[in-house]
């Protein structure tokens, strides 16, 4: 079993002690760090596979729902919070895919993928991307359902800062190869196939196992498959569910062709990466000292916001003021979508959102802590009916440059987010029984 202590880094105590914010101006705030949007869990009156099967260019990505701990990066966040338990073992789990993925390159005397982990990184912080991953730990993060039997990431989602835009499966294809990152499992369906394999998913799904599902898969049709890790060697036979995409505007030989590229870069490294996630798997199941001791301070390479511990209602009256410099004019929620936002949850829903504030780059993070879906679902609407708030998102951390500031990480103009043909129309989760027992 390897060591990985090499990636501890020390804490520098003062840092922690960081007391002056930059300034928040609710008038100025930016996306950061975000998921997506909250969905329905059981989604049976929203069928994909008929809409795929009726469009022209149109796909069903099929993909496995693995039982782990959102986290998102970089900087890494976890759900609700940073320099956490949470947030360090996604660090460190990418930094062992990458050490497993880049084994053949690097500078000498560097430990393998050092280098293209520092790249990727300011990669996505230059063009204002937020990868999110499904961190997946036995024991240590708690278990979500079966015990999985390996520790490891899976690559789910990348969206746009700047524009709160979720790339497309087709863009998450391409950047994962570029990086060579964990992409989870999936299936292209073409037109004509959709709506058979979702009817005998949400029928088969109450008794489905891993292995059932890799058979029903197998017949599926599906013009394309992506994935590193298979979910039966690292997460086992008890699967949680499915997360089904509408993809449009996507070619089928196009969705071939990147699939098998990515699958030509990750093949020869699939089983040493198995190997490791299933080594540090068991020394979380027994929860190694050397393991959990690296939770305890940042992981090299990875700098960490500082969180402030700013009072919530005094953060509250920075982020969305009643009165003073900055507060909307009486019957107002004032000009800015992400203002509007603020404004709408403290007052309707400031029981159920606590803000945390952080410092990073000389520059003021705020993630919202969101602890009642419906909070998700009327927020979407009142995004969708017109009263102009930004879309809330999981998640979601703000960013709030100070004044003058040019272009940084998440801020600034940077360089474009990959923008494909292919987008993003429509998204389902579902859940398999022998999960939930």
């Amino acid at each position: 079993v390897r060591d990985c202590s090499r990636h501890r880094q020390p804490m520098d105590p003062a840092a922690m002690d960081a007391a002056d914010l930059p300034g928040i101006d609710p008038r100025r705030a930016a996306y950061f760090a975000h998921f997506l949007p909250k969905f329905d869990n059981q989604s049976d009156d929203q069928l994909l596979g008929p809409r795929v099967d009726a469009s022209e260019l149109a796909h069903l990505l099929v993909t496995k729902k693995h039982s782990g701990s959102l986290v998102m990066a970089p900087p890494f966040f976890s759900k609700n919070g940073t320099a956490n338990a949470f947030s360090r073992m996604g660090a460190l789990l990418l930094r062992e895919h990458f050490a497993a993925a880049w084994a053949d390159g690097g500078p000498a005397g560097e430990e393998p993928g050092a280098s293209r982990f520092r790249a990727w990184w300011a990669d996505a912080e230059r063009r204002g991307l937020c990868y999110s991953f499904e961190v997946v730990v036995p024991r240590v993060l708690m278990d979500h359902g079966a015990t999985p039997e390996g520790a490891y990431a899976v690559l789910t989602v990348v969206t746009s800062v700047r524009d709160g835009r979720v790339l497309s499966p087709v863009d998450s294809l391409d950047l994962a190869t570029q990086w060579r990152l964990p992409l989870n499992e999936g299936w292209f369906l073409p037109r004509g196939r959709a709506a058979a394999v979702e009817a005998r998913l949400r029928e088969e799904r109450w008794t489905m196992l891993d292995a059932d599902c890799e058979r029903i898969m197998a017949g599926s049709g599906a013009v394309a498959r992506q994935g590193f890790l298979r979910h039966g060697d690292v997460q086992g036979q008890v699967l949680e569910g499915f997360v089904l995409v509408h993809v449009a505007g996507a070619e089928s030989a196009g969705l071939a062709e990147r699939a098998r590229r990515y699958e030509e870069a990750m093949a020869p490294r699939r089983e040493e990466a198995t190997r490791r996630a299933v080594a540090l798997g068991a020394r979380c199941l027994r929860r190694d000292p050397e393991v959990l001791a690296l939770l305890e301070a940042p992981i090299d390479g990875c700098p960490e916001p500082v969180p402030t511990r700013e009072p919530k209602e005094g953060l509250w009256e920075r982020l969305a003021p009643a009165a003073g410099p900055g507060a909307p004019a009486p019957g107002s929620l004032g000009e800015e979508p992400i203002a509007r936002l603020l404004q709408l949850l403290r007052r309707s829903y400031g029981h159920w959102v606590t803000p945390t504030s952080y410092a990073y780059g000389g520059r003021a993070l705020v993630q919202l802590n969101v602890r009642n879906d419906l909070v998700f679902f009327t927020a979407a609407r009142l995004h969708e009916h017109g009263l102009g708030a930004a879309r809330l998102f999981r998640g979601l951390v703000l960013g709030f440059p100070p004044e003058g500031a040019g272009a940084g990480p998440g801020f600034g103009p940077g360089e474009e987010a990959p923008r494909s043909e292919a987008s993003v129309e429509g998204i389902v989760k579902l859940k398999c029984l022998p999960y939930l027992l």
